[in-house]
């Protein structure tokens, strides 16, 4: 998943609405942040 910023820039939606779109999945426990957060930063090194 892209960053909420990215999200923001490239599909034109307002952050309260990319929060949501991550928040969602996460309190369903479809997505772990963490797992995703160490994720991110290992793309974004590569």
């Amino acid at each position: 998943m892209p960053s909420i910023r990215k999200l923001v820039l490239d599909k034109g939606v307002s952050c309260f609405t990319a929060v949501q779109a991550y928040e969602r999945p996460v309190a369903q426990g479809d997505l772990d942040p963490r797992l995703f957060a160490f994720l991110s930063r290992y793309v974004s090194k590569s």
